[in-house]
């Protein structure tokens, strides 16, 4: 052992910071952990105050929750899945922060995200 290094990170700087990123018109980008609980969502700012980590299956969006499921099923980093009709693009990259928790960076998007204007 060489050294230990210990970070506390406010989550609401993390949901602060995805807020700015540039994304696709739909695209939703989140951190989450490997139990399914949100350390870092878009809709953090809009909700109410969380006294404890929100589950992703609890989401108003349940496409995001569905390539979480696909994620943790599969274990593929990168895939495509079907929700009610309609095509998503799912990327799903570990953080290596916590070695227990272990967290992962999520990115779903609308396939017509990048394929609807050659659709008219």
């Amino acid at each position: 052992l060489k050294g230990v290094l210990g970070i506390d990170l406010r989550l609401d700087w993390i949901s602060w910071y995805i807020n700015t990123l540039t994304t696709t018109p739909h695209g939703i980008l989140f951190v989450i952990q490997s139990d399914g609980k949100l350390t870092g969502h878009p809709l953090f700012g809009k909700m109410e105050r969380q006294t404890s980590l929100v589950d992703v299956h609890t989401l108003p969006h349940k496409w995001v929750a569905k390539s979480f499921d696909i994620y943790k099923e599969t274990g593929n980093n990168s895939f495509s899945f079907s929700y009610e009709g309609k095509t998503y693009l799912a990327q799903y990259l570990p953080i290596p922060i916590d070695i227990e928790k272990k967290w992962h960076i999520g990115f779903v998007i609308p396939e017509s995200d990048f394929i609807g204007h050659l659709d008219k």
